[in-house]
């Protein structure tokens, strides 16, 4: 089995999420938030920041935290064996500590064998509890302390679980806390009372059982219970019996001061407190901060922010309010001190600068302006770099017809008469259009121009009304353009048309030189690889040269669209070291890069609406499936981007043509908010 490489960025999710789940003492350094990084799952560790920011205001939680971290460090192997694991968990741990050998390590601590064998179960919980609760030094500290340490390497092992196991005990977490948020009202504030004075394993376990319900956690569940001993309900048992052990003052306080935090720390999956479930979008002004007086200034053609006025406007946000309003009034750019991102995102890691005209709008994450990578590359200090955010209206002539004005969206990080361009992101970049009249969803989309007006490529584009929201991550000249795309060989008889009619609207398909779609022709490798990455957006990059058949000239490498599948994972070649551009890509190959695709951290898919009703064993040809595919095409089935035939077969080896492609494609945005549904509608 493939080791999990435990990494520094996984342990550090695992141990975000379970600590904003769970209204104990472990609670990290409080006075002293986690640094969030745009490399760490932001989800989890953004929850956290925002409790943390909530829970340093709750008088005497830090006393109680600091005295019980102290009480944790004292107890003996016999309580956390006794009365914090159980004799199963211990039994079960300690056997595989002793069972283990040298092939279960990694190479580079396989020479540690003889004391990893010498760990037992007791000292592994208590690393693992005391890993945040002890003070004095940095969680990233005390991970990279742990994870070289005998109990880490002993944990590693045991477990030898593979990384999307990892993940998915992190999404198991997440998953449970946006469970309980979609309950009514009444039911979260019952909730949450209950947990200040009750089991946190009963208290929840309702909503833990409708997330483990779902298959993929069911098998996670069984893997861990024969592993480690400890099912997940178990998990928050351990919770509860280290809760059970702490001074009874103390832990009346901490369960208080964290369950307050959380509700105020608010609804993580978007929405208003409860109402039964699904994200709402905000009203324009809903979650802006109301800047303090003198926030904003304008000098010329420029609009700033004093640097000054930083901390009053970091001291402004708070869990709900993170969107930082700039209006342009009469201006075309905004100056902001580089250490308002630098320090904002101290206090939420979702915080946001929104730049602002009558004719468009730009909001940029603070997580994604790098402060000192920036400085560095100026060769200044910190201190003096500004951010400057250009949103402007451009005169570009192009043949193409035209939706909105042309915008241009730039960003530079400038110290004296120093600049340094910052046109890529990690994440998906929302800005906006206003049109003069409402854009028509089916076949408008927003584009990347060149000076001359060509198109360089499609982004993903959201419409409503007069609102066109773009997700990018580059920055570029954007326009809205309309394009109306049909082939003569797909008629109304066509059942996959106005898949394909969309798409080819959006610049996403194409048809042949005959000018025909041909959708009962295959796919490619390659061709479907390229799709993926127009659908996405995603920026090309340089070719590495990975793959002995692909010489990186040919068509599908152009601007770079095979590199940056590969770069972000979309694609793999095989093991000759080849990739076969030219095969024809099967419904399980297809599977497999749509499952990749959203795993992509940006693009945010929301896992929970996964239908766990269906599975491959319905199919009549399930024991066909390659076994290396099961679990991507499962997952692809239950997002309800791909589907059986009609004739209740899966046909995982069989071509994939390319009128299902372009359904396959066109749910995958649909379903990932990338596009609007008007095909199923």
């Amino acid at each position: 089995m493939k080791k999990y490489p435990f990494s520094k960025k996984a342990v550090q999710a695992m141990l975000a999420a379970t600590i904003a789940l769970s209204p104990v003492i472990t609670t990290g350094v409080v006075g002293s938030p986690v640094k969030v990084e745009a490399a760490v799952t932001q989800d989890a560790l953004s929850r956290v920041n925002l409790i943390y920011s909530e829970l340093i205001k709750v008088e005497g939680a830090k006393e109680a935290f600091n005295r019980s971290g102290k009480t944790l460090n004292e107890w003996e192997p016999e309580i956390w064996n006794n009365e914090v694991l159980g004799d199963t968990a211990v039994n079960t741990i300690n056997t595989n500590i002793r069972n283990l050998t040298a092939e279960n390590l990694k190479e580079a601590d396989r020479s540690k064998l003889k004391a990893v064998k010498n760990v037992n179960a007791a000292g592994i919980v208590k690393e693992l509890v005391l890993l945040v609760v002890q003070d004095g030094t940095t969680l990233a500290q005390r991970l990279d302390s742990f994870k070289s340490s005998n109990e880490g390497i002993a944990f590693e092992a045991v477990l030898g679980l593979e990384g999307s196991e990892i993940d998915l005990i992190l999404e198991f977490l997440v998953e449970c806390e946006k469970e309980m948020w979609k309950l009514s009202t009444s039911e979260i504030i019952s909730m949450w009372n209950d947990l200040k004075t009750g089991s946190i394993k009963n208290v929840t376990k309702t909503v833990r059982d409708k997330v483990t319900a779902q298959a993929k956690f069911k098998n996670l569940n069984d893997t861990l219970r024969v592993k480690s001993g400890l099912s997940l309900d178990d998990v928050f048992g351990v919770y509860d019996n280290v809760v059970a052990k702490l001074p009874a003052n103390d832990a009346k306080i901490l369960r208080t001061a964290f369950i307050d935090a959380a509700l105020a720390a608010g609804n993580p999956n978007g929405g208003s407190t409860g109402g039964g479930g699904g994200t709402t979008t905000p009203t324009p002004g809903q979650n802006e901060v109301t800047l303090p007086e003198g926030s904003v200034v304008t000098e010329g053609n420029t609009t700033k922010i004093p640097a000054n006025k930083v901390q009053d406007i970091v001291n402004a946000v708070t869990a709900d309010k993170a969107v930082i309003p700039v209006k342009l009034d009469g201006t075309t750019n905004a100056e902001v001190p580089a250490s308002l991102f630098s320090e904002v995102v101290k206090k939420n890691a979702k915080a946001v600068v929104e730049v602002k005209t009558d004719a468009a709008s730009y909001k940029l994450p603070a997580s994604e302006i790098n402060v000192a990578d920036l400085a560095k590359q100026l060769g200044v200090a910190a201190a003096d770099v500004k951010i400057s955010v250009s949103v402007q209206v451009v005169d570009v002539k192009t043949s193409e017809k035209l939706a909105s004005k042309v915008v241009e969206f730039k960003i530079e990080a400038v110290a004296g008469d120093k600049k340094q361009a910052v046109s890529t992101f990690s994440v998906y970049v929302e800005r906006a259009i206003t049109g003069d009249q409402n854009f028509n969803a089916k076949n408008q989309v927003a584009v990347v121009l060149d000076d001359n007006g060509k198109v360089l490529k499609s982004v993903p584009t959201l419409f409503d009304g007069k609102t066109a929201t773009i997700k990018s991550l580059t920055n570029s000249k954007y326009a809205i353009v309309e394009n109306n795309v049909t082939f003569p060989d797909v008629t109304s008889k066509e059942w996959a048309k106005s898949y394909i009619e969309t798409l080819a609207s959006k610049y996403i398909v194409k048809g042949h030189d005959t000018g025909k779609f041909a959708p009962n022709g295959t796919t490619t490798r390659a061709e479907f690889a390229v799709l993926l990455v127009r659908a996405l957006g995603l920026p090309g990059e340089k070719y590495d040269n990975r793959f002995s058949d692909v010489k990186g000239t040919e068509w599908f490498n152009q601007n770079g669209e095979l590199a940056a599948a590969v770069k972000h994972g979309i694609i793999e070649g095989y093991d000759t070291g080849k990739f076969n551009p030219n095969g024809k890509v099967s419904r399980a190959e297809a599977a497999a890069m749509i499952a990749r695709a959203i795993e992509l951290d940006f693009l945010n898919f929301d896992k929970s609406k996964f239908d766990s009703s269906k599975q491959l064993t319905k199919f009549k040809d399930a024991n066909k499936v390659p076994a290396w595919a099961k679990e991507e095409l499962t997952a692809v089935l239950q997002a309800g981007i791909m589907s059986g035939h009609e004739n209740n077969t899966i046909d995982a080896n069989g071509s994939t043509t390319r009128n299902q492609i372009a359904k396959i494609v066109a749910e995958l945005l649909i379903k990932s908010n990338l596009m609007n549904d008007t095909i199923n509608k």
